[in-house]
């Protein structure tokens, strides 16, 4: 169980869900995926996380065991995420061209945005910026590769951010008290109970849309439509119950885990 722990703490699940929905995705559109590419999703998506929690544990009395663990071996991270910062660097040679320049757009909005939450630790715009940035940092690898764009693409990218902020606003839900103690800046500090009403519509557009377009588009796409109605259904139930998924973080464990859910499709 603490190795678990560990795992979560240091967001590798988060890397996990990541890696496996961009598998899906080169699934979906039929590319062949470098393992490159891969790893660069994997050090890019852990590096944004880690210096992320490293920067909000900074000087700050927290009983969240996350931060916890991030002040107590701060050093030790940062260590390693230099070690991982070479290995991503050495990686780049191996990338598509392609994903490079899309990539080094993509780099130098995030090494903003981890600017923003330095300087601005109160900063309530940081679950949009992050669920765009990790939409963007997934579907970056098909926006680069595929001969043309069409309307569906940016429709899916949108479902996948949307998706990504009701996960962070239901966080942030079950967070508040702890962040507007500690001085941290999100939309439902922001909002206060208006931030429930803003969840639950956001739900209720993705189960919505999801439908919607699950009936009406072609079959190709009827099983990304479905996999984001489970990671809505799910998140509707951690948002429902939230007397049981306020225990032991259960919100959290189970809010990373819909990121799992394509795994069940990756080989239909």
């Amino acid at each position: 169980m603490i190795l678990y722990r560990y795992f979560r703490w240091l967001s590798l699940d988060i890397v996990l869900g990541a890696v496996i929905f961009l598998g899906f995705l080169g699934s979906l559109y039929e590319l062949m995926i470098p393992a490159s590419v891969y790893l660069a999703l994997a050090i890019t998506v852990w590096l944004i996380y880690s210096v992320d929690h490293l920067i909000d544990s900074r000087n700050i009395r927290t009983s969240d065991p996350r931060r916890v663990f991030h002040q107590k071996y701060f050093k030790q991270v940062v260590f390693f995420a230099g070690i991982v910062s070479v290995v991503g660097l050495i990686n780049v040679y191996y990338l598509p061209v392609e994903i490079i320049r899309a990539g080094a757009i993509l780099a130098a909005c995030c090494i903003l945005y981890l600017m923003l939450v330095y300087f601005l630790p109160g900063l309530w715009l940081k679950e949009l910026l992050v669920a765009i940035g990790y939409a963007s940092g997934i579907f970056l690898t098909p926006i680069s590769l595929l001969d043309s764009l069409q309307t569906i693409d940016f429709i899916l990218f949108t479902q996948l951010a949307v998706l990504a902020l009701v996960n962070l606003l239901v966080f942030s839900v079950y967070d508040r008290e702890s962040d507007i103690k500690n001085g941290f800046g999100s939309i439902t500090c922001l909002l206060g109970a208006g931030s429930v009403s803003l969840i639950w519509a956001l739900l209720s557009l993705l189960i919505g849309s999801s439908v919607y377009l699950g009936v009406v588009l072609a079959e190709k796409y009827q099983i990304i439509q479905f996999v984001y109605l489970i990671m809505t259904c799910i998140l509707v139930g951690v948002m429902r119950f939230q007397p049981f998924f306020g225990q032991n973080e259960r919100f959290r464990v189970v809010g990373d885990a819909i990121f799992f859910v394509p795994a069940i499709f990756l080989f239909f």
